[in-house]
């Protein structure tokens, strides 16, 4: 039985007195415990909303992502940032009726949440657009057109000749906001609401639906709404000129056009997915636009410029990590859920994993990371199935358990016995006070702590097989009686040697198209078409086709090239009209093989997990002056990080950063590891029709494969390339422009070899070459990863000849994206 507040204190009383404490002393202790007591703990709340299934199907074709979406976020919320389970209400499919979440926002948020608490909202599902109009009926009045969420019984029967919809308005999402106790609330919503904007196929869905003209408002909603007005002394016109002003409440985060895919085993909302993963990635001090602008260049780059989504509310500048709260422990990329020792066998989260990683990855290796925060034992971690009990206000919290999430985490010292997972010592150390080496120099004031340090060669590490999902059994390589921490951190990334690019034909093509298109395809042993509508693709081949009133280029109508999952068409792909399907493939296959190696390319992007030291500045230069950008770099390492750059302004405005064709740009590369780093750099620009390299790590007129000197980084040194402000300009057309930096401990070897053979002068600038053969190059990159991987293997039973292994202690590839216009 719990005890009181006076229970404890009168029993903490007599026992410390029978200790020979005065009386004195016990009173100065018990008002300060009251105090504490006393004192609100902010508590954090969620409602999370996602609909796969409508009560109409047939209107409304069933959705997949949306379920997967909550799921990454409860995973999320609890494990990351320690939500206590019983605080998250859910809603799902048929649950999930407008009345049902009306409702919730007021039991479950508004009459239980304090002033200091915390509060995330999440909607998935469809979304539309309805006109403004009064009902027959009532008075109340549709003021203006309004996006509305659909929940699940968004549908109503007819009422005489009146077809109603039973949305919940934005107009009622704001009141309801409002209505809410505290500021400190998140909304996210993976909702889509203009029709209009669709997808072309390859794995991908649009939540949107159009709504048919002269709909009515269900009543209900109505008065609804006309109780929130009168509730926060707000007229209609008032609530619209406070949304148009961005007046909302905290944090608002919406998916313009919505669009979940259909990643092999993990359907999801883009926004959903890349939010969830970046949060498990990112550190505290991180700005909340900084995070938004990773966000937003990650859904670009696979459905196009139209779906960017939308950050508003009144905290979108001020509050970092998107006002979810402190995280329970550094960054991580997954979470044990269950453990059973002496048994090898981990079921784990991997919600810190790109959807890309997880899909094509033969193996994955990770390490338990030392928190910084409590170590929580398996045991005692918040079970998904079966929440524990609300907690009493007067009952004492069980030293058995870990502390309440919402506090501030406490620190608390590693194990003083050797376990087989202990990495840095055998001393008490707090994890996030381990000593640096003496050499080391001491941690400016403001920058990042290290993310973690190196692992030893004994150390187990938890074992993933393809197929990989999002919850995943692993094997523990070494017996471990006890696991320091649940959270997780990649180690190892075995890659496929054959890699193929993912063709899907759009819907647009007719049968005798699409058989056209995979006989011409059949022939690349690198290429695999896939069904338009069902399998995830990295591209589509499709063609124009204009819609009735669209105001698209008529001469485009018919001809084909490739797309974006969005139906953005990649730059200079576009063939000529009455072209047949099979010279289009032909003609677009170079384009078609710097996509394949840009997709080897950025599975070896490991900005966050790398345990090399690198930090990369993007520098614009204005007569002699120069404009801080993009600012990158590694974390998860043992030596202090740069000293704190201020965020560049051009990150914190919310968008990808833009960069005029003829701007000049520079790069500087620090390496802060105690090792030389070899530098390669690489690019795309926005027509993908050549890969191309930094020519200074060329000599081509060498008998042999030699690395310049300027190439390879000295220990604690920076590197500025172009030496000229002149030389390096903004090229392309306009879209998006990727430049991948890698740095590796060991040279470059094959990599060279093969761009000394395959290198020819590029037009762009004296200091650049592209690459004839940009499949090879990217393999050859692959290749000089995977040997010096084996070299210093820490699980040689790992390596395969099915795919390139690569270790995160031996190389950083940092990928920066600008659109050029």
């Amino acid at each position: 039985m719990p005890l009181s507040r006076r229970t404890f204190l009168e029993h903490m009383g007599w026992g410390l007195a029978a200790l020979g404490l005065s009386e004195s002393l016990l009173n100065v202790w018990s008002q300060r415990y009251q105090k504490v007591l006393a004192a609100p703990a902010p508590r954090k709340w969620a409602l999370l909303i996602g609909i796969n299934e409508y009560e109409h199907p047939v209107q409304w074709p069933a959705l997949q992502g949306c379920l997967t979406d909550l799921e990454l976020q409860k995973m999320l919320l609890i494990h990351r940032f320690g939500f206590q389970p019983q605080h998250i209400l859910t809603l799902t499919n048929q649950a999930a009726t407008r009345t049902a979440i009306e409702a919730a926002f007021v039991s479950h948020l508004i009459e239980q949440v304090s002033p200091e608490d915390v509060v995330v909202i999440h909607f998935s599902g469809y979304g539309g657009h309805i006109s403004a109009r009064t009902t027959a009926e009532s008075s109340v009045l549709l003021h203006r057109a309004q996006d509305l969420l659909l929940p699940a019984d968004a549908f109503l029967q007819p009422n005489g000749s009146d077809d109603r919809i039973n949305g919940l308005l934005e107009d009622t999402l704001f009141l309801l906001l409002r209505s809410l106790p505290t500021d400190r609330v998140t909304t996210i919503l993976d909702v889509g609401f203009d029709p209009s904007v669709g997808a072309l196929g390859g794995g991908v869905q649009v939540r949107s639906q159009p709504l048919p003209a002269g709909l009515l408002l269900n009543e209900a909603e109505l008065a609804f709404q006309a109780e929130l007005l009168q509730q926060n002394a707000l007229s209609a016109e008032q609530v619209s000129v406070q949304q148009r002003a961005g007046q909302l409440p905290g944090i608002l985060l919406r998916a313009t056009h919505a669009i979940e895919a259909h990643w092999h085993h993990t359907p999801a909302g883009l926004l959903t997915y890349w939010l969830t993963q970046r949060l498990w990635n990112t550190t505290p001090p991180t700005p909340t636009m900084v995070t938004f602008n990773r966000i937003a260049t990650a859904v670009e780059q696979q459905v196009g410029s139209a779906h960017q989504p939308e950050l508003q509310g009144q905290k979108s500048y001020e509050t970092p990590l998107l006002g979810y709260g402190q995280p329970l422990s550094r960054s991580a990329d997954g979470v044990i859920l269950t453990h059973d020792a002496p048994n090898p066998m981990v079921q784990c989260w991997l919600g810190g994993l790109s959807p890309h990683l997880l899909q094509h990855a033969l193996t994955l290796g990770f390490d338990s990371l030392v928190a910084s925060g409590p170590v929580t034992s398996i045991a005692a971690m918040p079970s998904i199935s079966t929440p524990p009990p609300p907690p009493s206000d007067t009952a004492l919290p069980s030293t058995a358990a870990s502390p309440p999430a919402e506090q501030e985490p406490i620190p608390k010292l590693a194990a003083t016995r050797p376990t087989a997972w202990q990495r840095i010592s055998d001393t008490a150390t707090p994890p996030g006070n381990l000593p640096l080496s003496s050499s080391s120099p001491p941690e400016t004031e403001g920058s990042t702590c290290p993310d973690d340090f190196p692992l030893e060669t004994t150390t187990p590490f938890i074992v993933f097989k393809k197929p990989l999902e999002l919850r995943v059994t692993g094997k523990l390589t070494q017996p471990a009686v006890e696991i320091p921490s649940p959270f997780l951190q990649e180690a190892l990334r075995e890659l496929p040697r054959s890699l193929t690019l993912q063709v899907a034909l759009g819907t647009p093509l007719d049968r005798m198209e699409r058989v056209d298109a995979t006989s011409a395809f059949s022939s690349a042993l690198d290429l695999a078409t896939v069904p338009a509508e069902q399998a995830y693709a990295d591209v589509l081949l499709s063609r124009v086709s204009t819609p009735t009133g669209s105001e698209a280029d008529p001469e485009s109508s018919g001809r084909y090239g490739l797309f974006h999952h969005g139906g953005e068409l990649y730059a200079n792909t576009l063939g000529e009209p009455k072209e047949a399907i099979k010279t289009a493939v032909r003609r677009l296959s170079p384009q078609i093989e710097v996509l394949l190696a840009a997709k080897a390319l950025s599975l070896t992007v490991n900005d966050v997990t790398a345990r090399v030291g690198v930090s990369v500045t993007l520098d614009q230069i204005k007569a002699e002056e120069t404009q801080p950008l993009i600012h990158q770099f590694t974390t998860r390492v043992p030596w202090p990080c740069p000293a704190a750059h201020p965020t560049p302004k051009a990150e914190t405005l919310g968008k990808i950063v833009t960069l005029a064709q003829g701007t000049h740009i520079q790069y500087r590369i620090q390496n802060y590891s105690p090792f030389p780093l070899y530098l390669l750099v690489l690019g795309i620009d926005p027509s993908p029709d050549q890969l191309w390299c930094y020519a200074p790590l060329l000599q081509p007129e060498a008998s042999e494969p030699t690395f310049p000197k300027y190439a390879v980084i000295p220990p604690q040194e920076t590197l500025t390339l172009p030496k000229a402000t002149t030389e390096r300009l903004v090229h392309g057309p306009p879209g998006l422009a990727t430049t991948y930096f890698l740095l590796a401990r060991h040279p470059w070897q094959q990599t060279l070899s093969t761009l000394t053979t395959h290198a020819r002068q590029s037009s762009r600038s004296a200091a650049a070459f592209t690459l004839q053969d940009p499949w090879l190059v990217a393999q050859s990159v692959l290749a000089d990863l995977h040997e010096a991987s084996v070299a210093g293997s820490r699980a040689p039973n790992l390596v395969s000849d099915q795919g390139w292994l690569l270790d995160v202690q031996q190389w950083a590839t940092l990928a920066f994206v600008h659109r050029v216009i």
